[in-house]
């Protein structure tokens, strides 16, 4: 029986403690296994799984070295109703805008592709990512870490939300780049990932795929998630096989925090609980 791990990393901006974000992503991971059609023992098979343990869920928390404290989790159960596939939902302004064949924003989006705002400039943390490479170093060290605490395991799934997509992608092509390792039971996920954009590409070290398909890749995008709305699919920005997904993220913080509405659709735990994301985890268990 192979033994697998999933590795998420998580984006930019202030996390709560570690222990407590690994508890809300595997909850969150388990929301979505409700979701499975037709399969009632998702749920059951993945906690024998990993009481097992022949299936590892885990994260490479890097807040910390970007200046950030612990902050409160905002966690919270989704109603039934709340979670659903893509494309059942009622469609925003913003949504049919971003679909309609022929409007303006079709002109518009292409010149905000290739010279948008460079918003590193705007967000510290990613400025120090990006500019700084002490910090760049230091989150790599923590996940050549992280890894090595699974060098066991048969496959690992490098999960990459927001800013950690760019961390996840540059960790495994500089990698094999720099210095020849072996990834070939890595798989790489993102998701709410802005590295379809014109600003991020040009700031990468490497061109934008995996030659000889050293990696497979999965990438998860809400439509009308705001950081990957303008290239929520990557197949077109890279040679590799990209297998693009979308899918509906229902997380909102206002549910729970009416003065804070944060990224709305952009979510890290919206993104693990989606039915599509639960169908994922079913199919590796």
């Amino acid at each position: 029986m192979k033994k697998k791990a999933v590795i998420i990393i998580h984006g930019r901006s202030a996390k709560p403690a570690p222990q407590i974000l690994l508890e809300s992503c595997k909850k969150s991971i388990f929301e979505g296994l409700d979701f499975v059609d037709g399969q009632e023992d998702s749920y059951s098979k993945l906690e024998k799984k990993m009481n097992k343990n022949e299936f590892f869920i885990d994260i490479v928390y890097y807040a910390d070295i970007l200046g950030y404290k612990y902050e409160q989790d905002l966690y919270y159960k989704a109603n039934f109703k709340d979670i659903m596939r893509y494309p059942w939902r009622e469609k925003s302004i913003w949504e049919i805008l971003l679909s309609t064949t022929g409007d303006v924003i079709e002109l518009v989006i292409p010149v905000l592709k290739k010279a948008g705002i460079d918003f590193s400039k705007y967000l510290n943390d990613v400025d120090k990512y990006f500019n700084n490479p002490k910090y760049k170093q230091e989150i790599f060290r923590r996940i050549d870490d992280k890894i090595n605490q699974y060098k066991h395991i048969d496959e690992i799934f490098i999960v990459g939300h927001s800013l950690g997509s760019i961390v996840s992608y540059q960790y495994l092509k500089e990698s094999i780049v720099n210095a020849g390792k072996d990834f070939s039971k890595f798989r790489l996920i993102t998701m709410g990932s802005p590295l379809g954009l014109e600003t991020v590409k040009s700031k990468l070290l490497y061109p934008l795929d995996f030659s000889n398909n050293e990696i497979s890749w999965i990438n998860f995008s809400d439509p009308i998630d705001p950081v990957c709305c303008f290239e929520p699919e990557l197949k077109g920005d890279f040679k590799s096989s990209i297998k693009d997904i979308k899918v509906v993220n229902d997380y909102n913080l206002d549910k729970v925090d009416a003065k804070n509405s944060g990224i709305p659709n952009h979510l890290l735990y919206g993104y693990l609980r989606c039915p599509e994301f639960g169908d994922f985890i079913y199919s590796i268990i």
